[in-house]
């Protein structure tokens, strides 16, 4: 990860130059094609949130942040490598991997003794035409993290973090499938 971006997602998510050493947890959740207000914790007083409101209120959120893309590949792309989608190769186009030899964030916490885990919508450390990753591994944990009846991709969410390793911290990324509509 080059200067640049190794610093602003550590200053963006208060990590140290040690960030195993401080315990921190990190879950990502991302709800494609939701607003900032979607949320009763930002403000939603008709769509009813309690859980995730819970959650909001005992973590730390980031209320000032801006998406690098107007479509769901590219956005996410910049927030698991720190760059924008034109600095990435084939994936500032939807669909595409990242290029290879673009250190991604998942696998700087992995080099610090974080487990990560990537359940949910992944359309970007795939190769579409054989199903598997192109290249070298990027997080401990994939999957779809759908089951017959639910393929919402959160119904793997709570079983992958009652799995993890006690003893070490993780950043997950949690992405849920169903806000993409036919």
């Amino acid at each position: 990860m080059d200067d640049f971006s190794r610093r602003s997602f550590l200053q963006a998510s208060t990590f140290t130059a040690t960030p195993a050493a401080t315990g921190l947890n990190v879950l990502m959740i991302m709800f494609d094609q939701w607003r900032f207000d979607c949320l009763g914790a930002n403000g939603n007083t008709l769509i009813r949130t309690p859980n995730l409101d819970r959650l909001a209120a005992r973590s730390a959120r980031f209320t000032k942040t801006f998406v690098q893309a107007p479509v769901c590949v590219p956005s996410r792309v910049s927030y698991f490598t720190g760059r924008y989608p034109h600095n990435l190769g084939p994936a500032a186009e939807l669909h595409q991997s990242i290029s290879p030899n673009i250190p991604w964030v998942s696998t700087e916490l992995m080099k610090h003794g974080y487990h990560t885990a990537l359940v949910g919508k992944n359309h970007m450390s795939v190769d579409f035409a054989s199903g598997k990753p192109p290249f070298a591994k990027r997080w401990d944990h994939v999957e779809k993290g759908t089951v017959p009846g639910n393929s919402s991709g959160g119904a793997k969410w709570v079983e992958t973090l009652h799995n993890r390793p006690p003893e070490k911290p993780f950043f997950f990324w949690l992405a849920a499938v169903d806000a993409h509509r036919g």
